[in-house]
């Protein structure tokens, strides 16, 4: 026998192009379900994705799953019967999707690992809770994939003449196939394409019934009027309770897919982010599918109810578009039935069986057990489906059963209240009695009061028993893994002193609005000039025929718009004055919003207009204020203008109809509650960021006096280091102990990217504004050629806002700051290079509160060997200090000795001073034990060894320096994917052959440790000698002192043609003729040649002139192929 609910069915040829477009839509279904599925490795995977997905795939995923075959039908049939009360569900439904975005989603944060509902449960409540979580929500799922399998049925015998039982058969095979194979992956990726498919019928259906009746306002006139009511239609309390259970009580928190979707999100932005943008377009498609509910009254108001969007498709529909109708409907109840198909295998398996099976110590392939599982509940869903003859019985079943008791723990524990046992489950057996109760001694009638009633008994029960435990409302911080208590205690004031604090005295009203404006902030300008506008220019385009007191109202918004014009001015206020100006802020909002609007209320005798404009004056209100102001304002003008209208005008005797009244209650409840919630996310947001605020100047003031600490103990060193005290140590222990020092205590790490100074101006400017202080205006000046700047970028602003922030603290007479930037040369020496300055491009930032810029000089001297910072005497000065440190790391030149002008000198091209190997002087040096293995390392190092053999090199010490770079380059490759320690083995080999000379073979092993490693000079110094170190430094690419100078090719030449001890030399010779050897490695044409070339005009000579005259015909072989392409 048929359900109850397919009352019109139709036989179809099974090969038409309707039923072809149908089939299409399975098989598609069904392939990207196989290949989104594939390669699926662990079960957070299978669960979540591995949060792989953004914001519209998610939205997209989420609309899917949300809009069931259910609803679709349901709503459409429905309104069809009962009218527009159906609306009351649709509206729980959208605050449901806020309460999401702005109390659940901010704290999902604390539980991205987790995969499941019942995961979530057990890290707050405990493994049973787990456990209980997921019978729960596998029952839960059980009845919603059972009742959209139903509604398949209804479709395919409605609109494709198949059996019912053959629709429910065939599409639930074809989703549990796909879903147990591939998952989320394949849930999502069969849910974007469903979607795409529904959201393109459901309006295309409503379009073409709603042209067929004539519009949408014909719709509307032909509709009859009993469709209309709302509070005075029979099932008002059903309908009511859908609302409750939505909205206020947010049943769909516990819907274990719907759950799912806020587990698979990368991060909260994007979670907030989705559900605002779902806020707009479920009601979007609910609104439509009800409108083509309404249409097909109107088109068809004898069939029965259930046929509604069936009828509409088979009689309105031509061919083709039919077919893409009927795939439409089988899309929204597949790609609802799936998603709960998935979270059922999931539950069952990794809140049920896993939890019992880890108890026990038995081990078990999760991810198989999971396809295993949701396969096997999918077959029997298919059972249910069959047997079932009522959906809305099934779809209740699965509220009743999970919500009353999971729906208040789990939110509880997720926005923070600290999470105990005893409250869950005394909790749980007081629901679990009261949904008996309610299940047995409610009438009929009343029967879906039964969800409601059971989920307020268990949050009422649960908070007891929370607040008798815990002596008080305790809250878990879990930023900081600790819970705190919230108890009322006695404070230090005496009652009577609290109660003065509340009386409205002018003293006590002056520093509430000051407090309030501090805390939350005041847009003075933007609304002084938006509602000087508002009070002066509409005014004259409206007639006053018809109104009361037309002068009346002309004096009053001339009155509002001259406060409002003393907002615009509150820069030029007299500085006596400014304390007050929080005070006046308060004084215009009222008058401006409440009581000027109450006054045209009544003065235009309750208007349509004014009506309307109630919400949004309420809202406004909300939006400026925090809400306990906009309580005291709103309240406070309403009743100033009652009064002021009997005294000035008259009595208020003017009488407003049924509808009037309505609207102004409803617009009234409207503009307060959308108010209240915004207003309440508002001041929660601006609270953080004040304790936020509070804990980083707590944290900056602790950071200040470690920092102070630090510089006074290095300058203490120092000063221990002096001549006289230095004798203790040698040389080369004194130079490594002030290395050291400098690693400690100056040294910072930088993420060198460039950015160009247009984009560096508009990020200064922003995180200007962010700082939220009473701001000077900062005015840029450029006088430069250069477009872009390396450093790094967040330290630079913060050394500029530090500039600007301590300059704006002697700037007393708020003048603007200047922020110049100014071509400039930046100039250091270079060690064995008589006579020569090394000169590099800089730009010069100037940052002042003077007209006049200071001069700029011919060259900027810095000396990398001496650091600018200096133990700060003064609170001001740690800004200061900062920037010392932050300038001395980009190799730059600071003066800032002025409290109104600092200038900072920076290298354009950082790059070209300060090496990437800056960045890697922190680093732990580790050999890597691959690499030791490696058969050309093993060989080379054998090879050198017995070359040494016998001769009169200390092998300990060229053991020691092995050691070194095996540690130094470990995880190093070369271009040509060897070790990169096997080169400076085969640059040793190579010298050998020329040479016996300890040093010069220690000087080869060790060339490119200072220029690639954090290996310094002093540590080579003090392992290795004088000698060593010196021949490293003039086989190596850089200056190695405190900051490291990376030296350009040309002075590296140079360097080495004054070579001053013929061995350095001839380490670099024996370098470049094994890079000469290897080069076809490298992948640049071009940089091979330039080499080449470098090689024939500089290297070969060297080598001629020191007689080495084999090296110098390998060279000049091994170059002339590539120069010459031979």
């Amino acid at each position: 026998m048929a359900p109850y609910y397919i009352t019109n069915t139709i036989t179809m040829n099974y090969f038409s192009i309707d039923l072809l477009i149908v089939y299409a839509f399975l098989a598609t279904t069904l392939i990207i379900g196989i290949r989104a599925g594939r390669g699926i490795k662990d079960i957070r995977e299978y669960a979540i994705g591995n949060k792989m997905y953004g914001a519209a795939i998610l939205v997209f995923t989420f609309l899917a799953t949300n809009i069931g075959g259910a609803s679709t039908l349901n709503a459409a049939a429905d309104v069809f019967s009962n009218g527009i009360i159906r609306t009351l569900a649709t509206l729980g439904v959208i605050i449901q999707i806020f309460i999401f975005a702005i109390i659940i989603v901010p704290h999902m944060k604390h539980f991205t690992n987790h995969l499941t509902m019942g995961d979530v449960m057990g890290s707050l409540y405990g493994r049973y809770s787990q456990i209980l979580t997921g019978i729960l929500g596998t029952l839960y799922s059980f009845c919603m994939i059972g009742m959209e399998l139903f509604m398949l049925g209804i479709v395919c015998q409605s609109l494709l003449g198949i059996p019912a039982s053959w629709g429910i058969i065939v599409g639930g095979l074809l989703l549990t196939i796909y879903s147990a194979y591939g998952g989320i992956k394949a849930v999502t990726a069969t849910d974007v394409f469903q979607f795409l498919i529904l959201f393109i019928v459901i309006p295309l259906i409503a379009s073409i019934a709603i042209n067929k009746v004539g519009g949408i306002k014909e719709v509307f006139l032909q509709v009859p009027a009993d469709r209309f009511k709302v509070f005075t239609h029979e099932k008002f309390s059903f309908y009511l309770t859908l609302f409750l259970i939505w909205s206020v009580l947010p049943l769909g928190l516990v819907s274990p897919p719907i759950f799912q979707r806020l587990l698979m999100a990368k991060q909260t932005e994007q979670l907030r982010k989705q559900y605002l943008i779902v806020a707009g377009l479920d009601p979007l498609l609910r609104i439509t599918i009800m409108l083509i509910g309404l249409a097909g009254l109107v088109l068809y108001p004898y069939i029965q109810a259930a046929d509604v969007m069936p009828h509409i498709i088979k009689e309105l529909l031509p061919i083709g578009i039919r077919g893409l109708a009927i795939a439409g409907m089988l899309a929204v109840v597949i790609s609802t039935a799936d998603s709960y198909l998935h979270t059922a295998g999931l539950l069952l398996v990794h809140d049920v069986i896993k939890p019992i099976f880890g108890q026990k110590k038995i081990f078990f392939n999760e991810l198989h057990w999971t396809k295993y599982c949701t396969f096997l509940i999918g077959t029997i869903s298919i059972i249910i489906g069959l047997k079932s003859t009522n959906p809305l019985s099934l779809s209740f079943g699965a509220m009743r059963i999970a919500g009353p008791v999971l729906l208040f723990p789990l939110l509880a524990g997720i926005i923070g209240l600290k999470p105990d046992k005893k409250p869950f489950y005394v909790s749980m057996v007081i629901t679990v009695f009261t949904f008996i109760i309610t299940t047995f001694y409610l009438p009929k009638s009343q029967a879906h009061f039964g969800v409601p009633i059971s989920i307020v008994v268990n949050a009422i029960s649960f908070f007891i028993v929370h607040l008798i435990q815990n002596r008080g409302v305790a809250m878990v911080d879990r930023n900081y893994s600790e819970s705190s208590r919230i108890i009322p205690s006695a404070g230090s004031k005496t009652i009577q002193d609290q109660l003065k604090s509340y009386i409205p005295t002018l003293s006590n009203i002056i520093r509430y609005s000051q407090q309030r404006v501090r805390q939350y902030g005041a847009p003075y300008i933007l609304f002084g000039i938006f509602f000087t506008i508002n009070f002066t220019y509409p005014y004259f385009m409206w007639s006053s025929s018809g109104l009361q007191a037309p002068n009346l109202m002309l004096a009053l918004r001339l009155v509002g718009a001259f406060a409002c014009g003393l907002l615009i001015v509150q820069s030029k206020w007299p500085k006596s004055l400014l304390p007050y100006m929080p005070t006046y802020w308060h004084l215009t909002i009222l008058y401006c919003l409440p009581f000027m609007s109450t006054m045209m209320f009544l003065l235009t005798q309750g208007s349509t207009e004014w009506l309307i404009n109630i919400a949004i004056v309420i809202i406004l209100l909300f939006i400026l204020v925090d809400w306990v102001t906009a309580m005291i304002l709103g309240i406070l003008g309403v009743s100033l203008a009652a009064i002021f209208y009997k005294l000035f005008v008259g009595a208020i005797h003017f009488s407003l109809d049924f509808s009037s009244k309505y609207l102004l209650l409803y617009q009234g409840i409207f503009g307060l509650f959308i108010g209240l919630i915004f207003a309440r996310r508002k001041e929660q947001r601006f609270d953080f960021l004040l304790q936020r605020n509070q804990q980083l100047t707590e944290v900056q003031q602790k950071n200040r006096a470690e920092l102070a600490e630090t510089l006074a103990y290095r300058e203490q060193l120092f000063q221990e280091l002096n001549p006289d005290e230095a004798a203790l140590f040698d040389e080369v222990t004194t130079a490594y102990i002030k290395q050291a020092i400098y690693r400690m205590t100056d040294y910072m790490r930088l993420d060198v990217t460039s950015i160009s100074l247009d984009e560096l101006q508009k990020a200064l400017s922003d995180a200007y504004k962010l700082q939220g202080i009473e701001q000077s205006e900062l005015l840029f000046h450029k006088d430069t050629k250069q477009m872009a700047l390396q450093a790094d970028v967040a330290k630079l602003k913060q050394l500029l806002l530090n500039a600007i922030n301590y300059t704006q603290q002697y700037n007393t007479d708020n003048n603007p700051i200047t922020i110049s930037i100014e071509d400039a040369l930046l100039g250091h020496d270079i060690a064995h290079m008589q006579n020569y300055t090394r000169k590099l491009e800089g730009l010069k930032i100037t940052i002042t509160t003077k007209q006049a810029l200071p001069l700029t000089q011919p060259i900027y001297k810095i000396d990398p060997a001496k650091s600018s910072t200096w133990v700060p005497q003064h609170e001001d000065e740690f800004l200061l200090v900062e920037n010392a440190r932050i300038i001395d790391a980009h190799y730059g030149y600071m003066y800032a000795k002025s409290r109104h002008t600092q200038v900072y000198v920076f290298p354009v091209k950082l790059r070209e001073i300060r090496g990437k190997v800056m960045e890697l002087i922190k680093e732990s040096a580790a050999a890597d034990p691959g690499e030791l293995s490696h058969p050309l390392a093993i060989q080379l190092e054998q090879e050198l060894l017995k070359k040494l053999k016998g001769t009169q090199v200390d092998i300990v010490l060229i053991q020691k320096a092995l050691d070194i770079i095996k540690r130094y380059h470990g995880g190093v490759k070369r271009k040509s994917g060897e070790p990169f320690f096997t080169h400076p083995i085969a640059v040793a080999l190579i010298l050998l052959e020329y040479s016996q000379d300890q040093d010069a073979i220690l000087g080869a092993l060790l060339h490119d440790t200072v220029e690639d490693t954090s290996l310094s000079l002093a540590h080579i110094r003090m392992l290795f000698g004088e000698t060593v170190a010196f021949l490293v430094a003039k086989a190596t690419n850089l200056e190695d002192r405190e900051r490291r100078i990376s030296l350009t090719d040309k002075e590296n030449l140079a360097r080495i043609l004054n070579y001053e001890d013929p061995r350095a030399p001839l380490i670099k010779l024996s370098d470049r003729l094994h890079n000469m050897r290897t080069i076809q490695f490298h992948s640049s044409v071009a940089k091979r040649k330039y080499i080449s070339q470098e090689t024939l005009d500089y290297f070969v000579p060297l080598a001629r002139k020191l007689g080495l005259e084999k090296m110098s015909v390998e060279l000049e072989q091994l170059s002339r192929a590539i120069v010459f392409n031979n």
